[in-house]
């Protein structure tokens, strides 16, 4: 095994910035930087690269549709006796959940690490580069298989299931609150945190990826029109973030029987960053309540 296959789908690490606008569009294409060569030398000599656009689109632009062909590609990709790890470079405002699909759907223990950059390649301080080049070391060490899911920026190597992007443009943007990076990437080396050791998960096979699951964020003094209106509008399913240990407030709590009683599977997280859902409150809205609903 000595080929890493690197898979754009474009977003900002592949997008060039107008000089009279100011405003930064995607590529014709969505090749790599060019920028990059000098990088990918400094990679073992004996690593075969071998490179694939498969769209070339903003991460917001992306579709279940779109999704699920990465996806199946991957998994043709990793299925391919040759192949060490695979990179995939991706705009990072929705980086997160691409990552974490492919972390509980892919049948694989080879890396596949995604990557992307905050800043477009014509900045003088542009972090494409450099993130894939770590991104690549990462997915072509032994010692990140069996790992699941990977998400490298900034020389940090996350988990899949833990990072989210905690700011719009800083370039430490992602972090796993709680957790923190699994490993790192220095002096070409990758090193991983003993004490975190994160293997994959079971796999989950998809072949379907519905298009209108709603994500229903809660605060103080909602009421359940929103969800009356996922209900209305045919949506498949509804994950709530709710406060706290996930608790709603009571005028909610109709709505979400109504969707229960349609049938409708209704999902609930908090909004916090750290922590987890615990049916503990008793009261009307409250977590004991809704899961007694």
């Amino acid at each position: 095994m000595n080929t890493v296959y690197l898979l754009s789908t474009g977003g900002t690490i592949s997008m060039q910035q107008d000089a009279e606008t100011g405003t930064v569009n995607p590529a014709a294409n969505a090749a790599l930087p060019e920028n990059l060569a000098p990088y990918l030398e400094r990679l073992n000599n004996d690593l075969n690269l071998v490179q694939e656009s498969v769209v070339n689109l903003p991460s917001p632009h992306l579709t279940p549709a779109i999704l699920l062909q990465l996806m199946n590609r991957v998994q043709e990709l990793a299925n391919q006796p040759e192949a060490m790890g695979i990179v995939i470079t991706h705009g990072t405002d929705t980086l997160e959940e691409t990552a974490d699909l492919l972390d509980i759907t892919l049948d694989t223990q080879k890396p596949v690490v995604l990557t992307g950059a905050l800043r477009s390649a014509n900045e003088v301080s542009a972090d494409g580069p450099g993130n894939v080049l770590a991104a690549l070391l990462t997915a072509a060490a032994a010692s990140s298989v069996n790992r699941g899911c990977l998400v490298v920026l900034n020389n940090e190597i996350h988990a899949a299931r833990h990072v989210t992007k905690t700011h719009s443009s800083n370039l430490a943007a992602f972090q796993s609150p709680g957790i923190g990076p699994i490993g790192l990437v220095s002096n070409h080396a990758v090193s991983y945190r003993s004490h975190l050791t994160v293997k994959r998960r079971k796999p989950i096979p998809v072949k379907h990826l519905p298009d209108k699951v709603a994500l229903v964020k809660m605060a103080s003094a909602m009421d359940g029109c929103l969800l009356d209106c996922c209900l209305s509008q045919g949506f498949k399913g509804v994950v709530l973030e709710a406060l706290g240990m996930g608790n709603v407030p009571s005028a909610v709590v109709p709505s979400i029987t109504r969707l229960i009683r349609a049938g409708l599977p209704v999902i609930m997280v908090s909004r916090c960053y750290e922590g987890n859902v615990q049916p503990v409150y008793g009261y009307t809205g409250g977590g004991k309540q809704l899961q007694a609903l």
